[in-house]
């Protein structure tokens, strides 16, 4: 009996990891655009390779190793985040480059804190080298206990999460738990600390890989004292300790403050877990962070509970009044989850009409289904608690854990497959009358994102025709938030002023003020607004 007890609770475990696993997947960086441009065949020798991503990069341990066709090393320098645009990754180069094709193998860490790695090349001068075929590289062990260490979190998070409302909601304040179930609860409530535990402490040399894509003590002091990720990992430690020492207080009875500092401490821990991740490269952090940490308390809480419930109460005569109390704390548990879940994938496909279209959306979609047709079988189960007074009917619950096992196979997929590549930059093109003139304005930033843009500047008369007297045209690029604000000067080309260079450096609402002047020193102004999400 003990052996199938035993059996049947770790097969609802790995069950239920499925329903723990968040909905984001792989939505790392990708490399917008570069300089050299990859592919490309130039004349004159560049003095830096310089790497655009579309979402932030972290300034720790960045690499862009340049090499030429002989396998020599011809990048120079340190490589480096740009100051002006945290989009940016660049590297010098020696001076004097002899015609060849050059390689530039880099390593980054995006936003989301996963390492992303990749090569471009370029051809230099007259040269009969061709272009050799790219070798990205992976690293599937890294991954594998990176993906170990998640389930082992998960694990601990459901299980204290489940304690804590078993305590509080199961058996109430004023009820006593038997014996048998105080020893059953005391042991998962120290198992939850344990793999709590575990977790974060395997975490520490896989951020170190992840970052510094080495293990030693300087990469490691460098990490905890000057990295947003390094800081956040020091926290959990801590906040793990304090819960290790409530743990303990709990050893003899409930005490009803200290679970309350258990609880705290908890949510602080879901709190920093939704912090780290895909959320910190999102376009709106605090929605991520906020649906993300919903997420995990939602699932933890559900699953978590009823782990607790089915080994903790397994020898409980009166397992239905407890099992009544569950219902409400599994129909907000299923509700968050479709909501939040719902609200990350969306965000992660960067556009409803990737649902339909895409192999990430199709299994959201899949996985949606799956949660509503489990939740309609939870409706079933408590219509028939609570309305017709009956017994759980065995089938119905083994149909509801075969669909915790494909839950648990699409989370697997889903986990391992590419979020959608962002949707080709639109370009910015508007026309407006000049303040206190006749003149119309059309400004035209190509493309529309951060990183180095093109901007073109055209005065139009009334009768349609171009306006191109004017001996200076400067514009200025202001950051609404942060109220920055660079100053750059246009040059004419034809019928219009052309600039280039990196001077939208984040998403956000930007103004772009034109200002031109006239020969006779009259002015031309307007002021034109937009946003960037990309």
């Amino acid at each position: 009996m003990k052996l199938r007890k035993a059996f049947f609770i770790c097969i609802l475990a790995i069950i239920s990891l499925g329903m723990i696993i968040p909905i984001n997947a792989s939505a790392h960086a990708y490399l917008q655009n570069s300089n050299p441009k990859d592919q490309s065949h130039i004349q004159k020798a560049p003095k830096q390779v310089r790497l655009v991503f579309d979402e932030m990069i972290q300034a720790d341990f960045p690499s862009i190793q340049v090499t030429g066709s002989d396998g020599k090393k011809v990048s120079v320098g340190k490589t480096r985040v740009s100051k002006e645009n945290d989009h940016v990754v660049e590297v010098g180069l020696k001076s004097n480059l002899k015609p060849d094709v050059y390689t530039a193998s880099w390593r980054v860490v995006s936003a989301d804190g996963h390492p992303v790695q990749g090569q471009i090349a370029f051809k230099l001068g007259k040269t009969d080298q061709a272009f050799q075929q790219a070798d990205t590289g992976s690293n599937t062990s890294q991954t594998v206990v990176s993906s170990l260490q998640k389930i082992i979190l998960y694990i601990g998070f459901s299980l204290f999460a489940g304690t804590l409302l078993f305590a509080f909601w199961i058996f109430r304040k004023e009820e006593e738990m038997p014996d048998e179930v105080r020893r059953a609860w005391h042991r998962l409530h120290i198992g939850a600390w344990l793999f709590t535990g575990v977790a974060l402490l395997l975490n520490i040399p896989i951020q170190l890989l992840i970052i510094a894509g080495q293990l030693d003590w300087r990469s490691a002091q460098e990490i905890f004292w000057n990295n947003a990720t390094g800081h956040l990992l020091l926290i959990q430690l801590v906040l793990w300790v304090l819960l290790g020492g409530a743990v303990y207080v709990q050893k003899m009875r409930k005490r009803y403050l200290v679970m309350i500092l258990e609880a705290i401490l908890l949510t602080g821990l879901l709190i920093i877990k939704a912090m780290m991740g895909h959320s910190a490269a999102a376009s709106d952090k605090v929605v991520a962070i906020a649906a993300n940490f919903l997420h995990l308390a939602a699932a933890s809480s559900w699953v978590g509970l009823m782990l607790v419930m089915l080994i903790a109460l397994w020898k409980y005569p009166a397992k239905k009044e407890k099992w009544e109390r569950f219902s409400p704390i599994g129909v907000i548990g299923v509700a968050g989850i479709l909501m939040s879940g719902l609200l990350l994938a969306v965000m992660d496909l960067g556009g409803i009409g990737n649902l339909f279209h895409t192999t990430y959306g199709l299994l959201i979609v899949i996985k949606i289904g799956l949660f509503l047709l489990m939740g309609g079988i939870g409706l079933a189960h408590y219509l028939l608690i609570h309305m017709a007074n009956k017994q759980l009917p065995l089938k119905t619950i083994i149909v509801e854990y075969g669909i915790g096992i494909a839950v648990l196979i699409v989370a697997g997929f889903l986990t391992n497959t590419q979020t959608p590549p962002p949707a080709a930059p639109e370009a910015f093109n508007q026309t407006i009358v000049a303040k206190a003139s006749t003149t119309k304005i059309n400004l035209q930033v190509l493309p529309k994102v951060v990183g180095e843009n093109q901007f073109v500047v055209s005065f139009l008369k009334n009768d349609g025709s171009t306006r191109t007297d004017f001996q200076q045209v400067s514009l200025t690029a202001v950051n609404k938030k942060t109220k920055q604000q660079v100053t750059f000067q246009a040059k004419r080309e034809k019928s219009f002023y052309t600039a280039s260079g990196l001077y939208l450096n984040q998403t956000g609402n930007w103004e772009i003020k034109v200002h031109a002047l006239t020969k006779d020193f009259q002015n031309v102004d307007q002021t034109f607004t937009f946003s960037i999400t990309q």
